[in-house]
């Protein structure tokens, strides 16, 4: 049986499960090259067929993410997405001549699944949080779990909360998109010059540096929690729901939100969520104007981690649980992570590593499965490796159209040496093995290796990459050392092989990996195991007996603002354009 998962929201992926088993999660980004780009997987659908055999017509069941996807989008817009878009101009007079119907889109979407051989009776439209739920459960180690959702929006909701019981999933509380913590977040990342929806790890590793106390009460004012039921509200949800457009933008304007481009939006939820926006941004003028950055950032991060940790500890005491399953792009935040993960009464958390949008293909395959075999297919999340891979031969092929020099190996241990002798003498060392990641985390298959031992290497890699970061490189560290390095870490600990929590370092070995060390004595470690990567492990390794330090940094292979890199060609560019000093690309060494 094959089902298939599709999101052609921001972030847009393909996923496909077959017999159970993932045999497909996939970015689309990685293919058009695209950052968080928005359209259907035509890239993911045609590996698909090219790897596996596989086309739509094939599936017994597809699930497309988002119950008011159609709804929220324009006609233009959705055909854009399915690569039939007017010019501007034509997109424009359009909305002026015609006003869309639901009909004239569904039949639109309908016609487009018909020409890949889809019946529609096969195809159904699933909320964006019960997706996310199903994301983080079924590769879940816990059988018994609560599981939280929080991002932006999706279909109306902000937050919820489930469990899973008798093979279905229940929803205890969702969270109106008008209560966004997620986007009180990524307001302030704007405020802050940064893109919202991109950047908002950058306020992450900003806070570090601020006082979160000084700022904080001005966002407090701004929720409430509702000790009785459980739920948090922004007081801005009942203004825009009181108030008109015209109202709310007396004496605003910004550069991105506009009273005029909202008021041209044709679906209310969608209008009201901007409008919100836009009154986080008139607050933040009013009591933010002249602040430190730093300073906001800590105010922001500190009273996401506050309501956030009374939600969750509300709800693990009322329904009794002692595990959690986190995603939704709230998730992304490492630090908030690690503050549930101390959560008094919390045994373990696991957070899908693919939290953020991307991840909804995968949890509606695997939802899809799951109800139509009426089963729990749960099962621990083995690896991320779930995208494309590239035979020797094509890479050869490849590199002998090239002037690069490179050395072909045929014994891994002599390639994981040379390797890890080039990392110590603070070259950046380009890792493209097996099949790429799937989530947005490089986790040692489209990886960039430097050594951790100089902290300087974080000013020089990232002017390497063109990047501006305010929190350090993570360390990839081999997992018997990891309790040595890392305050609280335990082998159980399934979400530190996913670089999706932080920890705090041990006193005594902050110096002896200072790159990888925030301002806050954290790091936000992927503990890595033989078994999910041996070229990487190895790698590890002979660095340790090099060095006598079991961690490496690893990073993202892409450049500034580019997806992480997917293909043989994506590697050289990368090369040849001093992004990196080496390429190990599978059984290859290559240099300049």
């Amino acid at each position: 049986m094959i089902t298939v998962g599709i999101h052609f929201g921001h972030d847009s992926s393909l996923s496909i499960v077959k017999d159970e088993e993932i045999i497909l999660s996939v970015e689309e980004e990685r293919f058009t090259r695209i950052k968080t780009y928005r359209g259907f997987p035509f890239g993911g659908l045609e590996y698909a067929k090219k790897q596996f055999n596989i086309e739509l017509k094939d599936a017994n069941k597809i699930i497309i993410a988002g119950t008011n996807i159609l709804e929220e989008l324009t006609l233009a817009e959705l055909k854009k997405r399915f690569g039939d878009s007017d010019s501007k101009l034509m997109r424009k007079l359009t909305g002026f001549i015609t006003k869309d119907t639901l009909e004239d889109k569904e039949n639109y979407f309908y016609k487009k699944m018909k020409s890949f051989g889809v019946d529609k009776s096969k195809i159904v439209f699933v909320d964006h949080h019960l997706l996310h739920t199903a994301s983080a459960y079924f590769q879940s180690p816990f059988d018994d779990a609560l599981i939280v959702t929080s991002d932006g929006k999706g279909d109306s909701t902000s937050s919820a909360i489930y469990t899973y019981e008798n093979n279905k999933f229940i929803k205890h509380i969702d969270i109106s998109a008008l209560s966004s913590l997620g986007q009180m977040y990524s307001a302030v990342t704007m405020y802050l010059g940064f893109k919202a929806g991109r950047h908002e790890g950058k306020i992450t590793g900003l806070a570090a540096y601020g006082d979160e106390h000084k700022l904080s009460p001005f966002l407090m004012k701004l929720f409430t929690f509702d000790e009785e039921k459980g739920i948090y509200k922004s007081k801005f949800e009942e203004e825009v729901l009181i108030k008109s457009i015209d109202e709310i933008f007396t004496n605003f304007n910004h550069n991105i939100i506009k009273k005029n481009n909202i008021s041209k939006m044709n679906n209310s939820i969608a209008k009201q969520y901007e409008t919100i926006f836009a009154l986080y941004l008139k607050y933040f003028d009013t009591v933010f104007k002249n602040e430190k950055k730093e300073d906001i950032a800590a105010a922001v991060q500190y009273i996401l981690e506050k309501i956030i940790i009374e939600f969750i500890s509300f709800w693990i005491k009322k329904l009794d649980k002692k595990y959690i399953c986190l995603a939704g792009g709230v998730f992304s935040n490492v630090k908030l992570n690690q503050r549930i993960l101390n959560i008094a009464g919390v045994e373990n958390i696991f957070v899908q590593p693919a939290m953020g949008d991307s991840g909804l293909s995968l949890g509606g395959a695997l939802l899809a499965y799951s109800e139509l075999e009426n089963k729990n297919i749960r099962k621990a999340i083995y690896s991320v490796y779930k995208g494309p891979s590239f035979s020797s031969n094509e890479i050869e092929i490849k590199l002998k159209n090239t002037n690069l020099k490179y050395r072909k190996y045929d014994n891994l241990y002599e390639q994981s040496k040379e390797v890890a002798k080039l990392i110590k003498e603070n070259n950046l060392v380009g890792i493209f093995n097996g099949r790429m990641e799937f989530g947005p985390r490089a986790l040692g298959a489209r990886t960039v290796m430097i050594s951790p031992v100089d902290k300087t290497i974080n000013d020089t890699a990232n002017k390497r990459f063109n990047r501006t970061e305010f929190m350090p490189f993570a360390p990839v560290v081999l997992d018997k050392y990891a309790k040595d390095y890392f305050v609280g870490y335990k082998e159980e600990h399934l979400a530190s092989e996913f670089m999706t929590i932080t920890y705090d370092v041990i006193n005594s070995k902050a110096k002896e990996i200072e790159a990888v060390v925030h301002v806050d004595n954290t790091a936000r470690p992927q503990v890595i195991k033989k078994e999910k990567n041996l070229l990487y492990y190895m790698i590890i390794e002979e660095f340790y007996k090099l060095t006598g330090v079991p961690i490496v940094v690893n990073t993202s292979f892409n450049a500034h603002e580019e997806p992480i890199l997917h293909n043989i060609d994506n590697a050289i560019n990368a090369l040849n354009n001093d992004i990196i000093d080496y390429l190990c690309i599978e059984n290859f060494i290559v240099r300049k």
